[in-house]
């Protein structure tokens, strides 16, 4: 079983100031470094399950403000996305619709999953599913 530690070494000074020992701290964090490692794991299965599919995945806060987004189409720059809401994005007429589900969601507090009409370039129904997450 492999394990890891943290390790700090620093000197205990004399009241000369010159170094009369060594002083340390050491933690295990193996279960940190397997934790972090495990979550890297399913961040590349969630990565490599999502390429090249039109399927795009994202995050809101309680007030519908986007805090990640994966598998942003072209037609958005997730930089400009990131901590805004649809409305602060594109204009309510185009994007209504999805914001009115949202909320129905976090009203409900239940899964839903609905055909959503989105005025972009052109008309587009995106199939949406969503789901409010416990803190």
């Amino acid at each position: 079983v492999q394990r890891w530690w943290d390790e700090h070494w620093f000197p205990i000074l004399g009241p000369d100031g010159e170094p009369q020992a060594v002083a340390a701290f050491v933690v295990e964090i193996t279960a940190e470094r397997r934790a972090r490692q495990a979550l890297q794991d399913s961040e590349q299965r969630f990565r490599v399950a999502l390429a090249h599919t039109p399927i795009l995945v994202y995050g809101t806060d309680r007030e519908l403000r986007y805090l990640w987004i994966y598998n942003n189409p072209s037609q958005f720059d997730t930089a400009q996305v990131i901590g805004k809401r649809d409305e602060e994005v594109l204009p309510y007429e185009q994007v209504g619709e999805l914001v009115a589900f949202k909320r129905e969601v976090l009203a409900t507090g239940r899964r839903a999953r609905r055909e959503i009409r989105l005025a972009f370039e052109a008309e587009e129904y995106w199939d949406v599913s969503a789901e409010p997450l416990r803190d």
